[in-house]
């Protein structure tokens, strides 16, 4: 997919959430976050170099979707459901299978989310041997925006060095939601736009 800055929705939705971020707190306050002891902001221990992420196919979880209303992640058996909102059609719940991610039966209604600053905020799942892998957007608005993640020890050093999950040529919006499908792999989903046209995608994450 070819992204274009700067018009069309993204033009629009760039100076809409610009507004709504410099109303908000700067920083990550979400549990799911290091906040003031992340990866950027803190010297830490460095771990062995190479990648310490593999990130699998990125699968289509929907198209026509609205990029900065929340995504929520549920898991239970084999399937994660991700619940998720499109704009004038209210809210919608897309069920994939936990290992393929592949569609599992009819997509299902759910209330709509309301629209929100697209958040900084890091999304953390950890893992049963205690290491944890944490997903956060990266970039800026002239360049585009990237979904990077990075691998951490059960005491808080570094894993290698950050990899990109997203596609090359994707412009990220919105906050990346991240859940734990088996305390060994990991689910990450995040929306992207492309003109007018926006998808939330998913992608497994595993650290090595």
């Amino acid at each position: 997919m070819s992204t274009q800055k700067g018009t069309g929705f993204g033009a629009v939705l760039f100076g809409f959430t610009t507004v709504l971020a410099m109303a908000g707190a700067t920083g990550c306050a979400s549990s799911g976050s290091l906040g003031s002891h992340d990866g950027l902001g803190v010297t830490m221990a460095q771990g062995a170099e190479g990648p310490h992420v593999r990130a699998g196919a990125v699968h289509v979880v929907a198209s026509h979707v609205n990029p900065v209303a929340p995504v929520h992640l549920t898991a239970e058996g084999g399937e994660i459901a991700v619940r998720f909102t499109r704009p004038r059609m209210g809210g919608a719940v897309a069920h994939l299978d936990r290992d393929s991610l592949a569609a599992v039966g009819v997509e299902s209604h759910a209330p709509a989310e309301r629209w929100a600053a697209p958040s900084t905020n890091r999304s953390r799942v950890v893992l049963n041997d205690g290491r944890f892998v944490e997903c956060w957007k990266s970039g800026d608005s002239e360049r585009g925006y990237r979904l990077m993640a990075q691998a951490w020890t059960a005491g808080g050093n570094r894993l290698g060095a950050p990899v990109t999950l997203s596609p090359q040529s994707a412009d990220v919006l919105g906050a990346p939601q991240m859940i734990s499908v088996d305390g060994d792999h990991a689910v990450a989903t995040f929306s992207t736009v492309d003109g007018d046209e926006t998808e939330l995608l998913a992608v497994e994450v595993q650290v090595l």
